[in-house]
């Protein structure tokens, strides 16, 4: 009885929850709302699903092969302030979000920007630079703006087709069948050794959604110390992460204990005492953060000076290779 009950009531919120995401963006193409800034290329790297998906590697990649002027634009979630800020050297996670944050560091400080209103956002970072491209690191349910092109990203062991529920019961930000097409898909996370005939299955079942689809593969790199890559020493180390579901292999170190925390995490000296006194229990003399954590652990200066003098701090990131030698026909395509 109980179970009846409940599944009804989900069904009930998950109905309803389609049915707003549907008429909002029917609404916005109905009615012709959604506006495509004129004097300068936008291009969303967005999902149909929640977290996990690997988008701000996948804007670090482009960043690194576009060639092409560009600023990222990021809502700049978690972060506490509002309105529109530039990253800089001074900024902190709290100020910004982590990931543009891990953006900028990751990438010769890259121009990037925060602003919850997109088209805000655009028209501000027009007035600041000469820019060949606006990168919108999410942005996909953002319906205001119209980007002139769109990628989604959806992982290998769970395509945004084999999702069942959309939120708030399932991982779904709205129906596939309702969001229109996008102009490329990229299949994340795949394994190195993905072949050929085991993608064309995969393929087939996205072509109905875009006319273009990638395979990616997802490296973890390091563990290094801060940005110079200096190298990690530590033999034993407890990882930490606050950060979407992932598979992490780390090599070259043992890693004695992985503490998971939920995506965006804020750590506080409570996570600090644990961790420290893990450590101290056990003789271990290194901690391992994601650089996405590593970043938003810095805001608290106090709480990362404290890690710093007792524990060798490393950071792991994750690169990306587009498989099959199709990276330039990848970027050809958005370029055009």
């Amino acid at each position: 009885m109980w179970f009846f009950i409940a599944f009804t009531f989900a069904a009930i919120l998950v109905r309803g929850y389609v049915l707003v995401a549907y008429l909002r963006r029917w609404q916005f193409e109905k009615f012709k709302l959604r506006k495509t800034p004129g004097n300068i290329k936008t291009l969303v790297v967005g999902n149909l699903q929640v977290g996990g998906t690997g988008k701000t590697p996948f804007v670090i990649f482009l960043l690194n092969n576009l060639q092409l002027n560009i600023a990222v634009l990021s809502r700049g979630y978690g972060r506490k302030s509002k309105g529109f800020y530039k990253v800089s050297d001074d900024s902190n996670a709290t100020d910004v979000g982590d990931e543009p944050l891990e953006i900028f560091n990751s990438h010769n400080k890259q121009s990037v920007y925060v602003c919850e209103n997109r088209l805000e956002g655009i028209s501000n970072i027009e007035k600041l630079g000469n820019y060949d491209l606006v990168l919108l690191d999410d942005g996909y349910q953002h319906l205001p703006l119209k980007a002139q092109k769109n990628i989604i990203l959806t992982p290998f062991s769970r395509l945004f087709t084999d999702e069942s529920f959309s939120l708030p019961v399932g991982r779904l930000r709205e129906l596939p069948e309702l969001a229109g097409k996008s102009d490329i898909i990229v299949v994340t996370k795949c394994p190195i050794g993905l072949n050929q005939s085991d993608a064309q299955k995969l393929e087939y079942k996205l072509l109905k959604y875009t006319n273009s689809v990638f395979f990616a593969h997802y490296s973890v790199v390091g563990p290094i110390i801060g940005h110079n890559g200096e190298k990690f020493n530590s033999k034993k180390a407890i990882l930490v992460t606050g950060i979407a579901p992932t598979s992490l292999e780390i090599k070259g170190v043992d890693v004695v204990k992985h503490f998971k925390y939920s995506d965006h995490f804020q750590f506080s000296q409570k996570q600090v005492n644990k961790w420290l006194d893990f450590c101290e229990k056990h003789k271990i003399q290194g901690i391992i953060f994601t650089r996405k954590d590593r970043v938003r652990m810095l805001a608290d200066v106090n709480l990362y000076e404290r890690l710093n003098n007792n524990l060798e701090v490393g950071e792991i990131f994750t690169e990306v290779e587009i498989l099959f030698n199709q990276a330039n026909q990848l970027l050809s395509l958005i370029k055009e």
